[in-house]
């Protein structure tokens, strides 16, 4: 039986509330799937860039004809085995002005 001014019995009552509770449910699964999207899309946006620098990385340290190392690699890995500059300096100073020249 309807209350006095509601137009809805308790039967009816129940089951719009219990609709009205699956929508809820329904509705707030879509917005933790949409989060979870984002967070997959931003995830993949990220290991793109990340990517893409090592590329970079790779490229300015690569000959692009040749893909040998350039001379900025090869003075990283020297100041790495030796520890420090001055080495370095000296034995550039030597090729530069002995070994090689450019014509």
């Amino acid at each position: 039986m309807a209350r006095a001014g509601d137009p809805l019995d308790p039967e009816e009552r129940q089951l719009l509330q219990a609709e009205a509770q699956t929508l809820g449910l329904a509705l707030a699964n879509l917005v933790l799937l949409s989060a979870e999207r984002r967070l997959r899309e931003e995830r993949e946006r990220e290991a793109a860039e990340r990517l893409a620098l090592v590329e970079s990385l790779r490229e300015a340290r690569h000959d692009s004809l040749t893909s040998l190392p350039t001379r900025v690699l090869f003075l990283e890995m020297l100041a790495e085995k030796l520890g420090g500059g001055a080495p370095t300096s000296v034995l550039l100073a030597v090729n530069d002005s002995l070994g090689h020249r450019g014509r």
